[in-house]
């Protein structure tokens, strides 16, 4: 009888070591591996810069200018990726060494995630390189100091834009004449 239940005692904690192995590691889309806490990954990436034909790191700004890009990660492994407002639905994973891949419509793209900063080796198959920087929340000009009369002229149109990040701290702040 002492034999069966040392036998039954191994086979279980056996059983349970192999369930604990078999949930670690692999990939995340939209989930945090091994852990109950949201993926702290979600959320959008704003377009930093772009590594130009010069192999100079541009503000993404300068070269994209016709509108907003970003890349915004969601649950489930599903998001989108926006150039200039043209939005495309893509999946995406991420392993646990920070390689990303978004996929969309047959083809990829590849780069690394770490420390809230999306860098891509390529751009759906073109040679292109950029980074996306995480951003935070945006917050309207009555929360902010100041006002957009401190940035121009009653007859012309602006906006203001505050970026935070997940610690509180700003991050970025700008006001756009956009007359």
């Amino acid at each position: 009888m002492n034999t069966t239940k040392k036998l039954t005692a191994v086979l279980l904690a056996l059983v349970m070591a192999l369930t604990l192995a078999a949930c670690g590691g692999g990939k995340s889309g939209g989930k945090s591996v091994g852990s109950s806490k949201p993926d702290s990954n979600l959320g959008k990436y704003i377009g930093e810069e772009v590594l130009s034909s010069d192999n100079e790191w541009v503000p993404f700004d300068d070269i994209y200018d016709l509108g907003s890009s970003y890349i915004e990660l969601k649950e489930g492994g599903k998001g989108d990726f926006c150039m200039e407002d043209d939005i495309k639905e893509i999946e995406w994973t991420l392993d646990n060494d920070g390689k990303l891949v978004l996929s969309s419509y047959g083809t990829t793209c590849s780069g690394t995630l770490k420390d809230g900063l999306i860098s891509l080796d390529d751009y759906f198959g073109f040679d292109l390189q950029m980074t996306f920087r995480k951003g935070g929340s945006l917050v309207s000009s009555s929360k902010a100091e100041g006002s957009l009369d401190d940035f121009a002229d009653e007859d012309d149109a602006c906006s203001l834009s505050l970026f935070f990040g997940d610690n509180g701290k700003l991050i970025a702040a700008g006001a756009y004449n956009l007359s």
